[in-house]
């Protein structure tokens, strides 16, 4: 799942970071942690922290 945290670009929440229970639709808001960044192909991986 693509989310919107903030800046320029989106993370992205890998689904095997999300947990079973969850079934998170857009327009919810959830709990992320930036896990890393990937300057140079622009991209910011996130693991899941809880819903907010």
């Amino acid at each position: 799942a693509f989310v919107d945290i903030g800046v320029k670009q989106d993370g992205l929440l890998h689904r095997s970071q999300i947990p079973r229970y969850a079934d998170p639709t857009v327009g919810d808001v959830l709990s992320v942690e930036i896990l890393s960044v990937d300057s140079e192909r622009g991209r910011i991986s996130l693991g899941w922290v809880g819903d907010r």
